[in-house]
C-alpha cells in the first residue's frame, strides 16, 4: 500500500505524523494480529483528491469501516449515537436524492 499511502498522505508535518502514529498504534497492532494492513490517511477536502479516494474505494483498495447508515430523517439519532462514543467506524447520514437539486431551485412566490 506504500504508493497509495504516500499519494494520499500528502506531506503532513513531522509532529502531526508522530501524533497520528501514536494514536493509531493500537489499531495497527490489532490489524497485524488479523493479517490486515491498516493506515491512517489524511485527505484534503478538494474535488480531485476526493475523486481519487472514491476510485480507490470502488476498486477495493480502500475499504471504509461503516458502523451504521441513517436516513436524513434520523440525523438526530445518528448524532446521538456518535456522541455516545459507542461506534466502530463511520456513521453515514444518507441525503435524499433530490436534496442538491432542491437547494439550487429558486423558491416560488
Amino acid at each position: 500500500m506504500g504508493d497509495l499511502e504516500d499519494e494520499l498522505h500528502g506531506r503532513p508535518s513531522c509532529c502531526l505524523g508522530i501524533v497520528l502514529g501514536c494514536l493509531s498504534y493500537s489499531m495497527k497492532a490489532k490489524a497485524r494480529a488479523r493479517s490486515v494492513e491498516y493506515a491512517y490517511v489524511l485527505v484534503s477536502p478538494d474535488g480531485r483528491m476526493l475523486r481519487e479516494v472514491a476510485m480507490y474505494c470502488q476498486d477495493g483498495l480502500v475499504r471504509p469501516v461503516i458502523d451504521k447508515v441513517f436516513p436524513f430523517a434520523q440525523a438526530l439519532e445518528a448524532m446521538e449515537l456518535l456522541e455516545a462514543g459507542h461506534v466502530t467506524g463511520k456513521i453515514v447520514i444518507e441525503m435524499p436524492a433530490n436534496a442538491a437539486k432542491d437547494r439550487h431551485q429558486p423558491e416560488s412566490e
